[in-house]
């Protein structure tokens, strides 16, 4: 399941709380030294598990949040552009040799190819902006063009990042929860005698 903790998880953290909870109901007289040293670390590990199944959720979050914008904005760029490719070709070969083959947009672009695409027309747009500007662009159209770019990278990070979160969540949280049923085992035996 994506996002959020599974089942086994769920239950272990369930017993932890269960455990916490009946030793702070219950006083062990005499007192046990390991009994109190393993209730506080059970307590600091249902504090470490509630991280990172928050962890999990919020990494998750980021991950489809960075998605959608991430997607839309790639459409936005894309269309932006053929319109630039398309204004390119339509200028004069003999006035601007080269250009058509500078400006060409392949049918079918992947993120990074769209990345890419962006940034070498950034480059190439230099020396013939003037040409645009004559064709209805604004003089800051270059500029919008790399502000856009730096976005659509942008949600490309958060995408990745939310994913990373979510996955170290996830892992973190099966060490977490690997270490609570030692100490709940060892207290289990303790308080069994």
């Amino acid at each position: 399941m994506f996002g959020v903790m599974n089942k086994q998880h769920e239950q272990q953290v369930a017993r932890a709380r269960r455990v916490g909870f009946f030793i702070a109901e219950h006083t062990i007289t005499p007192a046990i030294p390991r009994v109190t040293v393993l209730a506080g670390q059970v307590t600091t590990l249902i504090g470490e598990a509630e991280t990172k199944g928050s962890d999990q959720v919020q990494g998750f979050g980021d991950f489809r949040g960075g998605s959608g914008t991430r997607a839309e904005m790639a459409r936005a760029l894309e269309r932006r552009l053929r319109q630039i490719g398309r204004t390119a070709r339509s200028l004069p070969r003999e006035l601007f040799p080269g250009v058509w083959e500078q400006f060409r947009v392949p049918n079918s672009l992947r993120y990074q190819q769209t990345i890419d695409t962006g940034n070498a027309f950034l480059a190439a747009i230099g020396p013939i902006k003037a040409a645009f500007v004559e064709r209805a662009y604004p003089a800051d159209f270059d500029e919008k063009l790399s502000d856009q770019i730096a976005v659509f990278e942008s949600a490309t990070q958060r995408k990745e990042l939310g994913n990373l979160k979510r996955r170290e969540g996830t892992s973190g949280l099966g060490v977490t929860m690997k270490k609570a049923k030692v100490a709940i085992d060892e207290l289990d035996a303790i308080l069994s005698v």
